[in-house]
């Protein structure tokens, strides 16, 4: 059988606990009820492509990590102990892009990919605290250090993004949500919001781990990994 693969963050929408509204320099938290607000609420789900499966180049023989779609609408296909899997719009497999390593264009573990302006991608990776840039053709471009490892990004006004992190100072350490900025070779913390009003308790370090996705243009959802 064929694996279907559905884009879209359908596993951040059913356990998001939070939006986040884009727009302007200050973040506004809107909570979202445990209850159930909508009775004729329902997801749609949709077929969009067939990826290949048995033994052949890019077959998908694990439960991905993550499934996205690029501004080229090319579906990007994270799985654990895999570089990143890279389909065309119609389920065929194109390439892997990068390589096990510590180098330039290497990853560790990763697991995520961000289009940027321009058609490059912005991919993070959860093994060495890294993002590294490509082109529109998939060629390494750079390479980003990170303050601390997140599970994903999701991009506000580039070379800004938003990302989920346990970030060790002061200011940031009981703050679940991040703003950094990717605009030279070491990212930087811009600002720090999300639950918690950033009091860091003992036993409670695993709502400090947050994973985002976006909602529509102007607001993301935030969802507590292992609550």
């Amino acid at each position: 059988d064929h694996m279907r693969a559905v884009l879209g963050p359908v596993i951040a929408l059913l356990v998001a606990s939070a939006s986040f509204p884009l727009a302007g320099s200050s973040q506004q938290v809107i909570r979202i009820p445990e209850r159930v607000s909508c009775g004729d609420c329902s997801i749609k789900v949709s077929h969009v492509a067939t990826l290949p499966s048995g033994f052949v180049a890019g077959a998908v023989d694990v439960m991905p990590i993550a499934v996205r779609r690029d501004s080229q609408r090319r579906i990007w296909l994270f799985t654990n102990g895999k570089m990143a899997q890279v389909y065309g719009a119609d389920g065929r497999f194109l390439r892997e892009v990068g390589r096990f390593g510590g180098g330039p264009g290497e990853f560790r573990l990763p697991l995520d990919v961000v289009s940027l302006p321009g058609d490059s991608v912005l991919v993070m990776d959860g093994g060495s605290g890294r993002a590294s840039v490509f082109d529109v053709s998939l060629r390494f471009a750079r390479q980003i250090q990170l303050p601390a490892p997140f599970l994903g990004a999701v991009l506000t006004k580039w070379p800004r993004a938003m990302g989920g992190a346990r970030i060790a100072n002061a200011s940031a350490a009981g703050f679940p949500i991040h703003v950094f900025e990717f605009a030279g070779s070491d990212a930087r913390v811009i600002s720090s919001f999300g639950p918690g009003n950033g009091v860091l308790r003992h036993g409670r370090e695993a709502f400090n781990q947050q994973v985002l996705a976006r909602l529509n243009g102007r607001e993301v959802a935030a969802a507590t990994l292992n609550a």
